[in-house]
């Protein structure tokens, strides 16, 4: 309304409708079915409603992977002819978890994707149980991580400057699925040698800015790059208290 005085009467009735409302406070809301958890717990990663001393640091990547993971489960419980609009988060059990464990094993992916997956819905599940009093277990601790042995491998000067050469738009696309996707960025050898020289994280990489590069003398000093698993760990969301790399 334009009108000043109609404008207080509505403000006064929205007023006393909240005031005969009953709210029901997110933490104390327990939704059953494994859908409804599911955006709950989208909620709380992304610190929706959640008192700011409890907020922690994430990364959008991470946010993303992580109900990706876990939409990817319910998918296969959908394809595998169960109701997943009336499934609830507490019939969830060995069975299930039995299934999804064979399939994504005959997925064949690396051993650090099929965790992945796995940590995904432990923590979906223990956020349930630990951060909205669930009385459910969680049938995802029954499963097994697959070792995630460390590569110490290192090239010559010589073997990177001929990866290089190879990195080219011929033969660069390949079928994923039943999508062709071409590999090929005109950027990506200047972001491998970024990486290569720098020794920082992918995710480092890609927020580099001018402003990080210190000069003296119009000479390039170093890199002032965040470290961002660091500050993650530590929970620190202010730029201001960042722990940092020089490089």
């Amino acid at each position: 309304t334009r009108s000043y005085n109609e404008a207080v009467l509505q403000c006064i009735k929205f007023e006393k409708e909240l005031n005969d409302f009953d709210f029901v406070e997110l933490e104390n809301s327990k939704p059953e079915l494994i859908n409804d958890c599911l955006l709950m717990y989208a909620d709380y990663l992304e610190n929706e409603g959640v008192p700011e001393h409890m907020q922690r640091v994430r990364s959008s990547g991470h946010i993303y992977r992580t109900i990706a993971y876990v939409e990817h489960f319910i998918k296969f419980l959908s394809n595998t002819k169960y109701d997943i609009f009336n499934f609830k988060i507490s019939e969830v059990g060995d069975a299930e978890v039995g299934k999804y464990y064979k399939f994504i094993d005959e997925m064949n992916q690396s051993n650090s994707t099929f965790n992945g997956r796995i940590k995904s819905l432990r923590a979906f599940y223990e956020f349930l149980i630990s951060k909205r009093n669930y009385a459910i277990v969680n049938p995802w601790k029954k499963v097994r991580f697959r070792p995630e042995p460390t590569i110490n491998a290192s090239l010559s000067k010589d073997d990177f400057e001929e990866l290089k050469t190879v990195i080219t738009p011929t033969d660069s696309v390949i079928k994923i699925g039943n999508t062709k996707r071409n590999m090929y960025r005109e950027w990506i050898i200047d972001l491998i040698e970024l990486k290569v020289f720098t020794g920082r994280r992918d995710e480092e990489l890609v927020g580099m800015t001018w402003a990080m590069v210190y000069y003296e003398d119009s000479k390039p000093l170093f890199i002032k790059s965040p470290n961002i698993k660091v500050n993650r760990a530590k929970n620190i969301s202010r730029e201001q208290d960042f722990e940092y790399s020089f490089i």
